[in-house]
């Protein structure tokens, strides 16, 4: 077992030619970070544990070690290291705390590409940002350097007590010492004469392993009180087993029959799921007993569980038969099932109210523990798995008829159902809040509908971590208490949501050494006002706004731009749209962004041109784009960057509306200045001002929808 300081001091590690290149993206980078801060501040003596990493040494008089799983891990943890090296105006020297770590012992065979970067990250990280190293463009979209500035932002940002004032110097000392000292890997050695190519391959062909999920699922079948035919056993697994394939909608992920008796009138099926013994009726009345199918009732024991962990789900005879098995198109589902589990966990404590719902932290990693320590305080175990069995499909289908799911490049939000044609079942998808044809039919998406997509899909894509996923959290919590509702009121809470997360989080002055000048929430805590009669939907105002979130100010040691949320960046976006929704922007689509642009270059090519860095940081001067887009044309000067990202009409619409909107005003005023910087920069607050003072996003006397 080795300590991270340990791991990365000694010995040395070698990334065999026959694994694959460093892939972990920003979100993984991001919740490793978190996962680990929140062990620090929760549990800072206890160990925390990364899992294993496998390796085989040649040669046993050397101390060079060639990484065979895990190391994915291994690069992750060097870059991090490196972030916090570097880090600078966090009131902490981090490289005189690391003065150890004074070469890395990872390198890669026969992938120079990677190697360089790895080694300009370790030595002079603004060497890659100045173009000062060879083929640094190409380098800049290399994963590793995209978790490196990942890193560092996240610990930049975890670090600050707050930002653009004070820092917290012991927080980022604590952060450090828990890293090193009390985070570990188990590295083991196979044997001598092992063939690490055919090893290779078997580990990664082995087959799943039993998950967290089927462990939970296991607890609570075997919670339930135990019926002479296990009625309960299996309808709590046939309801688990549809609700688990998020890649497709629960109603088709049931057999005809229970489905025609559940889903086809909604009414129906909203008043049935208030009773397990009515799910449980409906589920099993058409399943054929062992005497006539060959089939044991499933009661899926965690003994059984275990056994079959690498077998796929059985069917069942009524879906063999089932003709109304059409393809459906292909979509992607926001969250997976581990996080949709903890959601229902949630709702469910902050409704019930015995539970504390910020005990429930919305981190897969902690599924199992999450379970058991609500299960602990639950005297009705069975009365509690039921309840939770119901609430799963309740919310399974709420989450499929109001959330947006991935379609191709574009969002959509249908509801699918079935109708009898020439005496068979045929699927159809209706578009949410309408009558029209869904997207995933092949309709255009109708305008109330898109409405709803935008606003969710800038939720999503500012936060793409399921941890994070608290406004999802916010709007299942809503649709699960108002099941029926309309669009207006959907669309006006999230609206809502989204000035919350604004005016109390990120435009809200955060100072934890005076909790009366405090502003900021937290996510929970915002979410909680939401539903909160006694303190209203959010608690920021207007006037006390904190500007310097989004712009450095006068003192350049305070906020570098590119830390500035990139929700901000994405709600002003929904703001344009909302404000032309016609014409050029009407078909504009929420993606992944998550680059912060400087449209006059920090590091110009003519250093002779170099900008006050009040311009260089204002808001007025950022907007996201891509990484790609990012590294193309970081250092062109503005009128050179005007012409290169309008080039191609088709192109300049996928760019973000603040892009849009920065060259539209470059090229009418024919430059891009301090003058024009500030004028946008002031033209983003009005908008911003006039837009959060409104409590729906439109006014409806006056809308079609």
């Amino acid at each position: 077992m080795l300590s991270i300081k340990e791991l990365l001091s000694q010995d040395t590690y070698r990334i065999p030619r026959y694994q694959r290149n460093f892939s972990w993206t920003t979100e993984d980078v991001s919740q490793l970070l978190q996962d680990i801060a929140e062990s620090a501040q929760k549990q800072p003596v206890k160990n925390y544990y990364l899992g294993t990493l496998v390796t085989a040494r040649k040669d046993k008089s050397e101390n060079i070690f060639e990484t065979v799983d895990g190391q994915q891990r291994l690069t992750a943890l060097t870059i991090i290291l490196c972030a916090i090296r570097h880090l600078k105006n966090c009131g902490v020297d981090f490289a005189s705390e690391l003065t150890w770590f004074n070469k890395i012992n990872l390198s890669f065979e026969q992938r120079d590409r990677s190697k360089n970067l790895l080694k300009s990250i370790f030595k002079d990280p603004d060497s890659v940002e100045k173009n000062s190293i060879s083929d640094a463009e190409e380098l800049k979209q290399d994963p590793i350097w995209a978790a490196y500035k990942t890193a560092s932002i996240q610990l930049h940002n975890r670090i600050e007590k707050e930002k653009g004032q004070k820092t917290n110097p012991s927080q980022g000392k604590v952060l450090l010492e828990y890293l090193l000292n009390k985070v570990f890997l188990l590295r083991t050695e196979l044997p001598k004469g092992t063939d690490l190519n055919r090893y290779f391959e078997v580990m990664n062909n082995r087959g799943q392993q039993l998950e967290q999920q089927e462990i939970v699922k296991g607890r609570l079948i075997s919670s339930l009180e135990k019926d002479p035919e296990q009625r309960n056993h299996e309808a709590f697994n046939q309801i688990w087993e549809a609700c688990s394939q998020m890649d497709k909608y629960v109603v088709e992920a049931f057999a005809r029959e229970p489905r025609t008796m559940l889903f086809s009138d909604e009414e129906l099926f909203l008043s049935k799921v208030k009773d397990f013994k009515e799910l449980t009726n409906v589920i099993c009345a058409s399943r054929k007993e062992k005497s006539e199918t060959g089939h044991d009732p499933d009661n899926a024991s965690l003994e059984t569980l275990l056994n079959r962990a690498k077998k796929r789900p059985r069917s069942y005879p009524e879906e063999e038969k089932d003709s109304s098995k059409q393809p459906t198109p292909e979509y992607t589902s926001l969250i997976d099932f581990p996080n949709f589990l903890l959601l229902v966990l949630k709702i469910m404590s902050s409704e019930k109210q015995k539970i504390e719902e910020q005990n429930i932290a919305l981190n897969d990693k902690r599924l199992i523990d999450t379970f058991d320590e609500v299960l602990e305080l639950e005297k009705d175990k069975d009365r509690f798995s039921k309840e939770f069995a119901r609430n799963l499909l309740y919310l399974r289908f709420l989450f499929d008829k109001f959330i947006i799911k991935r379609h191709e490049n574009t969002w959509s939000l249908d509801t699918l159902s079935y109708r009898q044609k020439d005496e068979k079942q045929e699927k159809y998808f209706k578009a949410t809040f309408s009558e029209m044809e869904g997207k995933l039919g092949g309709g255009p998406i109708p305008d109330p509908c898109d409405r709803i997509i935008k606003l969710q899909s800038m939720f999503h894509v500012s936060s793409p971590s399921p941890t994070y996923k608290y406004w999802m959290y916010a709007a299942l919590r809503f649709i699960f208490r108002h099941p029926t509702t309309d669009i207006e009121k959907f669309e006006s809470f999230l609206w809502n949501l989204g000035r919350a997360f604004m005016l109390d989080r990120y435009l809200a002055t955060d100072n934890e050494e005076d909790k009366q000048t405090n502003l900021r929430l937290s996510f929970q805590e915002i979410v909680s006002n939401l539903f909160n009669e006694d303190t209203g939907a959010y608690r920021g105002e207007i006037c006390k706004i904190n500007w310097a979130n989004i712009n450095i100010g006068p003192d350049t040691g305070k906020q570098p731009g590119e830390a500035v949320e990139h929700f901000v960046f994405n709600f002003f976006d929904y703001l344009l749209w909302k404000r032309e929704t016609s014409g050029k922007r009407k078909n504009f689509i929420f993606a992944f962004r998550n680059s912060v642009e400087h449209f006059y270059p920090q590091h110009p090519e003519d250093s002779e041109k170099d900008l006050s860095q009040n311009y260089l940081q204002s808001f007025g001067n950022l907007c996201l784009v891509t990484r790609g887009t990012n590294s193309r044309f970081s250092n062109l000067m503005p009128h050179q960057k005007a012409n290169a990202y309008g080039s191609e009409k088709e192109e300049l619409g996928s760019y973000s509306l603040k892009l849009q909107e920065i060259i539209a005003k470059a090229r009418n005023e024919g430059e891009w200045n301090g003058t024009a910087i500030n004028g946008a920069e002031e033209a983003a607050k009005k908008m911003f001002i006039e837009e959060l003072e409104k409590s729906t996003p439109w006014s409806y006397n006056n809308l079609e929808t």
